[in-house]
């Protein structure tokens, strides 16, 4: 390439990557002279969700039917009398503590009605249910887009749930992922006889939920089977409409005894299928929770287990760490990335400017991915934070061993074109070996703990830019500013050693 032609685009690349670095990383600012109607919102600050590690959150606990926590039960045992009626033996306190045996911090009823304890133990169809809910309520967060949420087992038979403060919606969240049960269709109050066959499933006439939109609308789509199409046709002109608030005649979609979606008539489609619970664009999140919690309810079916009174102990989670460790933390990676590029420059020159534009490079793709693409679903945590540094660091490690091996073949006597060329054919594959071993450990935590999944994603949008940063782009730009030098010798800080002997 000539070098006016080089020139030029490493002055167009210089404008790019400035103003690309700019827009990523510049703070949210205000116009004082209009009360803060326009300014400018950072992609950093504004657009990316950060963990509850970084801004605290919020917590409930999930008590089976039948199972108290030991405050809870103490404080039901005071309402009742210590005094023994005539003609009884026990006081009224007395009889309702011997309907519960202790385990740990918990209270568990002994009525056979919750299947809880049997023959003075715990059943153990209980034990297994716990251990089957616990996975399908983390997978309900999951599958939500949380990655910084957590679900506990507390004293073997109970659950607490965290989600970050960055969930507006963490109560309806928190209640929604609570329940337990099959899907299943009512009309009023009654269950539809379809559905009560013996043999006949829901599955047989609901495939999945999922969200639609039209125009500045989200709704939930409900797609049928044709069984569940002739269905929905029989019953149409039975329903009510929305204009007529008839809860009689209205069609609901259930988990369990719970009404989650109303159906009616005017959500049926001319082809039967359902569209329903139309919400404006900024409120699809609660039509996304809905729809998690629906399709894993139309998976896992009925459980004998429930939960309730969740919506009214959620409490927030104290944030130990610092009410500014967002700030804290942008500002320690800021300063890490600027340290990266002195660091390169002044130990390899001009061929460490490469390595800047490769640093801020990746800064601003892995910056704009994760505000705009992973924003609002991923949250930013400590893991996002490592994984970014990790990536940083490794890319300019790989960079400087690039240059170890240019410098090794001019030492053998090549042209510094000649080295620059065989230098990076010779570390190409290691390159290449060491982001695919990554990239496949990346890849392998997608099947592994709901909180590590989401981590991983983030994982990938960093390996994939370091290795376009070293594998190409960081090439390009080195070939592209190499061309613009006069002495390429000083460019890589070379000195040819003349032999004297004669």
């Amino acid at each position: 390439m000539g070098k006016k032609k080089s020139v030029v685009l490493m002055v167009l690349l210089n404008i790019l990557i400035i103003a690309l670095t700019v827009f990523t990383v510049s703070p949210t600012f205000w116009f004082p002279w209009n009360d803060g109607l326009n300014g400018w919102n950072s992609p950093l600050g504004e657009f990316i969700d950060f963990g509850s590690d970084f801004k605290g959150g919020y917590y409930t606990y999930y008590y089976p039917d039948g199972v108290y926590s030991e405050a809870q039960y103490q404080s039901n045992l005071e309402n009742y009398s210590d005094e023994v009626a005539e003609g009884e033996t026990q006081s009224p306190r007395d009889k309702y503590a011997e309907g519960f045996i202790a385990h740990k911090g918990l209270r568990l009823s002994t009525d056979s009605q919750y299947g809880l304890v049997k023959n003075g133990k715990v059943n153990d169809d209980f034990v297994n249910e716990m251990q089957r809910l616990r996975n399908v309520i983390s997978d309900r967060y999951s599958a939500r887009g949380y990655s910084s949420f957590r679900v506990a087992v507390v004293d073997d038979y109970a659950f607490r749930v965290e989600l970050p403060a960055a969930d507006a919606l963490y109560e309806s969240t928190f209640e929604l992922f609570s329940y337990m049960g099959a899907v299943n269709l009512k009309i009023g109050d009654t269950a539809v006889e379809e559905l009560e066959e013996e043999g006949v499933s829901i599955n047989d006439y609901i495939t999945n939920f999922t969200i639609g939109a039209q125009y500045n609308f989200n709704y939930i789509r409900v797609n049928l089977t044709q069984a569940g199409k002739d269905l929905i046709g029989e019953k149409k002109d039975s329903l009510s409409t929305q204009s007529s608030n008839d809860t009689s005649t209205t069609m609901y979609i259930c988990v369990g005894d719970t009404k989650i979606l109303p159906v009616y008539q005017d959500n049926v489609r001319s082809d039967n299928l359902i569209n329903c619970a139309y919400l404006e664009g900024d409120n699809k999140a609660q039509l996304d929770t809905m729809v998690v919690l629906l399709n894993s309810a139309l998976e896992h079916g009925e459980f004998s287990v429930t939960f309730s009174g969740v919506s009214s102990e959620i409490r927030e989670m104290e944030n130990l760490n610092g009410e500014n460790l967002d700030v804290v933390i942008l500002l320690v990676l800021a300063a890490i990335t600027l340290a990266c590029i002195v660091a390169m420059i002044v130990k390899y020159r001009r061929y460490g400017v490469v390595a800047a534009y490769m640093t801020l490079s990746y800064l601003i793709v892995t910056g704009l991915c994760f505000a705009f693409i992973s924003g609002g679903i991923f949250e930013f945590t400590l893991g996002s934070a490592l994984v970014y540094l990790f990536v940083l660091v490794l890319m300019n490690v790989l960079h400087a061993m690039n240059y170890h091996a240019i410098k090794k073949q001019f030492d053998l006597g090549k042209t510094v074109d000649s080295s620059v060329m065989l230098g990076y054919k010779s570390t190409i594959w290691l390159t290449v070996d060491i982001y695919a071993v990554l990239l496949l450990g990346a890849l392998a935590m997608l099947i592994g703990a709901a909180g590590v999944q989401i981590m991983a994603l983030q994982a990938i949008i960093c390996l994939v830019a370091g290795a376009f940063c070293n594998l190409l782009w960081g090439r390009l730009i080195n070939y592209i500013y190499l061309s613009t030098q006069k002495n390429k010798f000083k460019y890589f800080g070379f000195v040819r050693e003349d032999d004297d002997d004669e």
